[in-house]
C-alpha cells in the first residue's frame, strides 16, 4: 500500500524467495571501480607514462635546486636563476596535484583526513612516505629522505643570514641596504651578498623538499601501476 517494493520475507531464508538474493543496487563509479579516477591512476598505462614524465621533471628540478644551493654557498652570493622561476613553480604545482591524487587514491574508504593524520605520525620520514604514497626501492627512499633533509636544512640555516631582511636598492647615502618590514639597514657589501644568497637558499631549499616528495609520489604511483597491470 505504501508504493515501495517490499523486500523478501524473513521466512524465505538468506537467499530470499525461490533462491533469489535480495541486495541493494550497487552504484557505479565507486572507488576502484572501472572508470573511476582511482582505477585510472593505478591501472592506466597513460597514468604510468605521466608519472614517469613527472618523475623525470622532478629529478631535473632537484638537480637545479641542489646546484643553486651549492653555488650560493660557494660563491657567497645569489646565482642568476630568474629564468628557472616560472617553470619551477609550474612543476611544483603539477607535482603537488599528483602527490595529492596518489595519497587520496590510497585512502581506505571513509578514512578521509584520518588517513593523512595517521600517515604523518610515523616514526620516520621513510615510513611517512611509504604510508602516504606506497613502497618503492629502499635506495630511492633513502635518497629522497636525504634530499628532504637537505632542503629543510638549507631553509633553516639560511634564515640566520636574513635577520635584517633581504637586499634592497641603495639610498640614504648607503650603497648596500637590507630591508625588513619597511625598515632599512645599511650593511657591508659582503653582508649584502650573503643575504641575497641566503634568500635564494631559502627558496631553493623549499623547492628541493617538495620536489623530492613529488619524485617519490611519482615513482610510487608508476610502480603501483605496473604491479596492477
Amino acid at each position: 500500500m505504501g508504493g515501495r517494493p517490499e523486500g523478501p520475507d524473513a521466512s524465505d531464508g538468506p537467499d530470499g524467495f525461490a533462491g533469489l538474493r535480495w541486495e541493494p543496487a550497487q552504484r557505479p563509479g565507486g572507488p576502484g571501480s572501472p572508470g573511476d579516477w582511482r582505477d585510472w591512476l593505478t591501472r592506466s598505462s597513460a597514468a604510468r607514462r605521466l608519472a614517469g614524465i613527472l618523475a623525470a621533471a622532478d629529478a631535473a628540478g632537484i638537480a637545479a635546486t641542489v646546484a643553486l644551493i651549492a653555488a650560493s654557498l660557494i660563491r657567497g652570493r645569489a646565482a642568476s636563476a630568474g629564468v628557472l622561476l616560472v617553470p619551477g613553480i609550474l612543476l611544483l604545482a603539477a607535482g603537488q596535484v599528483w602527490a595529492i591524487l596518489v595519497a587520496t587514491a590510497r585512502q581506505p574508504p571513509g578514512a578521509g583526513r584520518r588517513f593523512l593524520a595517521g600517515a604523518g605520525r610515523g616514526r620516520s620520514a621513510r615510513q611517512d612516505l611509504r604510508s602516504l604514497f606506497g613502497p618503492v626501492d629502499r635506495r630511492v627512499t633513502r635518497t629522497v629522505t636525504a634530499l628532504c633533509v637537505t632542503g629543510f636544512l638549507s631553509f633553516i640555516t639560511a634564515i640566520f643570514f636574513t635577520w635584517d631582511g633581504g637586499p634592497a636598492g641603495p639610498g640614504g647615502g648607503c650603497a648596500y641596504r637590507l630591508m625588513s618590514h619597511g625598515v632599512y639597514t645599511c650593511v657591508s657589501k659582503t653582508a649584502y651578498y650573503l643575504a641575497g644568497a641566503a634568500e635564494q637558499r631559502i627558496a631553493a631549499g623549499s623547492f628541493l623538499f617538495f620536489y623530492a616528495v613529488h619524485l617519490y609520489a611519482a615513482l610510487a604511483s608508476s610502480q603501483a601501476g605496473r604491479q596492477a597491470a
